[in-house]
């Protein structure tokens, strides 16, 4: 599972009630443990930091083997599930059109190519540990502002394409997305004409 981290934050700000979907796993599992230990420090240091503080963040991240997951949706408790999670920040491309509004065209690709970036390294990981069914979604795309079809895109690009680098490497991948109108866009641009996609 990827969770769509704070960079700065561990676990968000779910401990003051925010609603995410890094807030919504913290509640529900036992993430927060594993985000808060000594090894996962360096990653909010990092990205504390001046240098690394300006929207864009790093491509650290932080891998959290056997997180248990046990109330549902409803927040209902549940028997444990065990799963591993990735912890990654997204672009901030709202902070990063605030901070440098004179780049217009030029801006936004230099946003789309740190997520390609990102995403590869998000599912490199992954398939370094083995894993073989993955639960992602619409990186970024919320608060941090991030366009749905980049981020669909760069998905299909990366996954469903006949030339896709993890075309094969995965048994099975599925994007849980809660907004419909999010859905919509995001399903449009995952599967869009003129590109080829898998069955």
């Amino acid at each position: 599972m990827l969770n769509f981290a704070s960079a700065t934050n561990p676990g968000g700000g779910f401990l003051n009630g925010a609603r995410t979907q890094e807030t919504s796993i913290a509640r529900s599992s036992s993430l927060y443990v594993s985000l808060t230990t000594e090894a996962a420090q360096p990653f909010y240091t990092l990205h504390a930091s001046w240098g690394h503080n300006d929207g864009f963040y790093t491509h650290a991240m932080i891998y959290s083997p056997e997180v248990h997951i046990f109330r549902d949706d409803d927040g209902s408790w549940i028997d444990s599930i065990p799963v591993d999670i990735v912890t990654s920040p997204a672009v901030n491309a709202g902070e990063v059109r605030r901070l440098y509004p004179h780049r217009n065209g030029g801006l936004e690709r230099k946003i789309e190519d740190a997520m390609c970036e990102r995403m590869g390294r998000i599912l490199a990981l992954f398939e370094k540990k083995g894993a073989t069914s993955l639960v992602l979604g619409s990186f970024g795309t919320g608060v941090l502002q991030n366009d749905v079809g980049v981020v669909a895109r760069i998905w299909r690009d990366l996954l469903i394409n006949r030339e896709a680098r993890f075309r094969s490497a995965f048994r099975e991948v599925v994007f849980c997305i809660m907004d419909a109108r999010t859905r919509g866009m995001f399903e449009a641009a995952l599967f869009s004409r003129g590109h080829s996609h898998g069955p």
